[in-house]
Protein backbone atom coordinates (compact mmCIF):
# COMPACT_ATOMS: atom_id res chain seq x y z
CA UNK A 1 0.00 0.00 0.00
CA UNK A 2 1.25 3.13 -0.65
CA UNK A 3 2.07 6.00 1.73
CA UNK A 4 -0.49 8.95 2.23
CA UNK A 5 1.01 11.80 3.30
CA UNK A 6 0.37 13.01 6.83
CA UNK A 7 -0.30 16.74 7.74
CA UNK A 8 2.81 18.33 9.41
CA UNK A 9 2.03 20.16 12.68
CA UNK A 10 4.21 20.40 16.08
CA UNK A 11 3.98 16.90 17.27
CA UNK A 12 4.86 15.53 13.44
CA UNK A 13 8.04 16.72 13.97
CA UNK A 14 9.51 14.40 16.60
CA UNK A 15 11.14 11.55 14.79
CA UNK A 16 10.38 8.44 15.83
CA UNK A 17 12.85 5.46 16.83
CA UNK A 18 14.02 3.32 13.75
CA UNK A 19 12.03 0.28 13.79
CA UNK A 20 9.36 1.26 16.27
CA UNK A 21 5.78 0.74 15.63
CA UNK A 22 3.40 3.09 13.97
CA UNK A 23 1.45 5.32 16.60
CA UNK A 24 -1.75 5.94 15.70
CA UNK A 25 -2.50 7.85 19.24
CA UNK A 26 -0.27 10.89 17.38
CA UNK A 27 -3.20 11.25 14.66
CA UNK A 28 -6.29 13.23 15.86
CA UNK A 29 -9.72 12.42 15.28
CA UNK A 30 -10.26 14.56 11.89
CA UNK A 31 -6.45 13.68 10.95
CA UNK A 32 -8.05 9.86 11.19
CA UNK A 33 -10.81 10.61 8.90
CA UNK A 34 -8.36 12.54 6.30
CA UNK A 35 -6.26 9.56 6.06
CA UNK A 36 -9.08 6.84 6.01
CA UNK A 37 -11.00 8.81 3.16
CA UNK A 38 -7.43 9.56 0.72
CA UNK A 39 -7.19 5.49 1.30
CA UNK A 40 -10.96 4.63 0.45
CA UNK A 41 -10.42 7.03 -2.63
CA UNK A 42 -13.34 8.63 -4.93
CA UNK A 43 -15.56 5.40 -5.58
CA UNK A 44 -15.32 4.19 -2.11
CA UNK A 45 -15.17 7.30 -0.21
CA UNK A 46 -18.37 8.79 -2.17
CA UNK A 47 -21.12 7.27 0.30
CA UNK A 48 -19.33 8.99 3.21
CA UNK A 49 -19.22 12.26 1.24
CA UNK A 50 -22.47 12.71 1.23
CA UNK A 51 -23.17 12.35 4.91
CA UNK A 52 -20.83 14.96 5.82
CA UNK A 53 -22.31 18.78 6.83
CA UNK A 54 -20.25 21.66 5.51
CA UNK A 55 -17.98 22.10 8.51
CA UNK A 56 -17.04 18.73 8.44
CA UNK A 57 -16.69 18.63 4.44
CA UNK A 58 -14.42 21.91 4.66
CA UNK A 59 -12.54 20.59 8.29
CA UNK A 60 -12.23 17.44 6.14
CA UNK A 61 -10.83 19.15 2.61
CA UNK A 62 -8.42 21.06 4.57
CA UNK A 63 -6.69 18.63 6.45
CA UNK A 64 -6.52 16.43 2.96
CA UNK A 65 -4.99 19.04 1.27
CA UNK A 66 -2.07 20.14 3.91
CA UNK A 67 -1.24 16.17 4.73
CA UNK A 68 2.08 15.20 4.85
CA UNK A 69 3.21 11.20 4.35
CA UNK A 70 1.72 8.52 6.56
CA UNK A 71 3.15 5.57 6.69
CA UNK A 72 1.83 2.36 5.04
CA UNK A 73 1.47 0.68 8.35
CA UNK A 74 -0.35 3.22 9.65
CA UNK A 75 -2.76 3.11 7.23
CA UNK A 76 -3.27 -0.25 6.91
CA UNK A 77 -4.17 -0.36 11.17
CA UNK A 78 -6.39 2.57 10.54
CA UNK A 79 -8.05 0.33 8.15
CA UNK A 80 -8.29 -3.11 10.57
Amino acid sequence: MASIPRAKNASSEQSEPAGSAPNMAKLSGPERAAVLMLALGEQFGAKVWTMLDDDELRTLSILMSQIGTIQSEIVENLLL
